[in-house]
């Protein structure tokens, strides 16, 4: 699988200049490396799944997705689209050298976002109590706990997005995608074993805190050991106004895009309670085995397009973008097409409860499939300076997943979720499409070279 995406983008790299040697060594090393850890860290996270599942039960798991679902909502107004504009801005900053500007940066956003973050926590428990008088009382508790994950989950958030746009790829993402997961279920394994009767969700959100705080830590010392050392010499240079209007933008998609892949789990929790949650969360999490593919791509696309595009090599970008869409799609349709055949088994590995997500599970990795199909193409628009147009169509397709979400939950239940966020994802791909088509006239796949 690996070499096929490497063979895939290295003949676009081929050149006798040695920048885009350096680029095709970068991008195939990412790209590797990527794939690798995203490989490993679904595998865990499919892993920790099934451990939830069977400790927690349909309702536990559920409650711990409810509220953490929740939480990472909050997570994003609490970033204000920092850690995306660090994606871009360092990548674009470290090309030139402005050692300033990237130490300015990291000071102010880290501020910021610590303060800001703090804030919404402290008010949305305030709110969240005031409500345990009208809702259940496990649920509320539960959403109050998964709060105080808001300021690491944003810090980290932050911390990511300097990873990347330092094309630090794989060590940005292994505290994350990999200790954090190997930790939770070594400490959950430990923790049902000693306490099998009493173990709740409430261990579960306990031991999530106490892992992605421990995975903090190792990526932010990280961090500051990846940082030219000409950042910590210079003296800062900061453009606040000019970053947080930027900013804003990138703040508004990242909620609009939670909302366009969680609405789902919020509003099944509000109209079908937290056991139709937990069935299907399993579904979701099924079907992140067959995105994982275009998730890695794109971690590792994301600082490269804006790189390619601030420096004007736009046919070299085109070329990198139709190699990268072919090889991302067949490898998803495969695995995708596979999982259809084998779903039910699937589902059998977490408990003969969660048979009944089978269809829903279809329709959400036929949805998947078109994602891949359409490529990178919301991130090349927001690597590109295109951040409120992609805002805005995410705007809009935001309020279509709410309307068909309220529409069709309540008559197919999470068969009706799987096809409302199904079409929203579908109609958002085909806008964004043909947008980048206008205003950038670069297609996703193409029949024959354009001439220079």
């Amino acid at each position: 699988m690996l070499k096929t995406i490497t063979q895939k983008i290295q003949p676009i790299l081929i050149s006798t200049e040695k920048s885009n040697h350096s680029l095709k060594n970068r991008l195939i090393k990412g790209a590797a490396g990527s794939f690798g850890l995203k490989i490993a860290g679904t595998g865990l996270a499919f892993v920790m799944s099934i451990i939830f599942a069977r400790f927690l039960g349909t309702v536990g798991l559920g409650t711990y997705s409810y509220a953490t679902t929740w939480a990472n909502l909050l997570s994003i107004p609490a970033t204000l689209g920092l850690d995306q504009l660090m994606v871009r801005e360092i990548a674009i900053y470290r090309a030139k050298s402005r050692w300033d500007l990237i130490s300015g940066l990291l000071r102010w956003s880290n501020l910021v976002v610590l303060a800001s973050s703090i804030t919404l926590t402290l008010v949305a428990i305030a709110v969240i109590w005031e409500m345990k008088g009208e809702s259940n009382t496990s649920i509320v508790i539960a959403v109050a706990l998964a709060m105080v994950t808001v300021p690491i989950i944003s810090l980290r958030k932050l911390k990511l997005g300097t990873m990347q746009g330092l094309h630090r790829i794989v060590l940005g993402q292994m505290p994350d995608g990999l200790f954090a997961p190997i930790i939770v279920i070594s400490l959950t394994s430990i923790v049902y074993s000693v306490f099998p009767k009493n173990f709740n969700v409430f261990w579960v959100l306990a031991i999530k805190i106490v892992a992605i705080t421990i995975t903090f830590f190792i990526g932010a010392s990280w961090l500051l050991r990846s940082l030219p050392p000409e950042v910590m010499q210079v003296k800062p240079q900061y453009e606040r106004k000019q970053w947080l209007i930027a900013a804003l933008p990138f703040m508004f998609l990242g909620t609009t895009h939670l909302i366009n892949s969680r609405i789902d789990i919020i509003m099944l929790g509000g109209i079908k309670g937290v056991e139709t949650v937990g069935i299907y969360t399993i579904i979701v999490a099924i079907t992140k085995l067959t995105i994982f593919i275009n998730q890695a791509a794109n971690n590792v696309l994301g600082p490269t397009i804006a790189s390619l595009y601030s420096e004007g090599q736009l046919k070299q970008l085109e070329r990198l973008i139709h190699k990268s869409v072919l090889s991302v799609f067949l490898l998803s349709l495969i695995i995708g097409i596979t999982m259809m055949g084998v779903g039910k088994y699937l589902l059998l590995i977490f408990g003969s409860d969660f048979i009944s997500g089978r269809t829903a599970m279809n329709i959400l990795i036929v949805g998947q499939i078109f994602n891949a199909f359409t490529g990178p193409v919301g991130l090349v628009l927001t690597m590109t300076g295109h951040q409120n147009y992609t805002a805005t169509s995410l705007g809009l397709t935001a309020v279509l997943n709410i309307i068909l979400n309220a529409l069709m939950i309540p008559k197919w239940g999470i068969n009706g979720a799987a096809i409302a966020t199904t079409t929203s994802l579908i109609v958002i791909n085909i806008i964004n499409v043909i947008f980048m088509q206008r205003t950038l006239n670069i297609s996703l796949y193409s029949l024959r070279q354009k001439k220079t």
